[in-house]
């Protein structure tokens, strides 16, 4: 669900030179040596940004102390998915409006 969303911000993002990546095990990326890790993620002065449909906890690891870590930090919402989505802001125009605020 992340991944299609981040891809659809990344289409609306075209004044930037955005990719995306699925780090979807933690355990298993830390076990690369640092050179892989690097080239995955060392990007100079980019924005690191996750993007997670739960909390974002754990995420500053690896999107750094200016990175931008979006996702849902609390419990309790019932409603269909795009609702929900919508409410919580975990959509690509809101993560996109996200990104660009942290840019400016």
């Amino acid at each position: 669900s992340e991944v299609s969303l981040a891809l659809d911000a990344k289409e609306r993002l075209t004044d930037y030179s955005v990719r995306v990546v699925n780090l979807s095990c933690w355990e298993l990326f830390e076990e690369q040596d640092q050179s892989y890790k690097d080239s995955v993620l060392n990007s100079g002065n980019a924005l690191l940004v996750s993007v997670e449909a739960g909390i974002t906890d754990g995420w500053q690891k690896f999107t750094g102390r200016f990175g931008l870590n979006i996702g849902i930090n609390r419990y309790g919402e019932s409603a269909p998915g795009s609702d929900v989505a919508e409410y919580l802001e975990l959509t690509a125009m809101h993560l996109v409006d996200k990104i660009k605020s942290k840019l400016l």
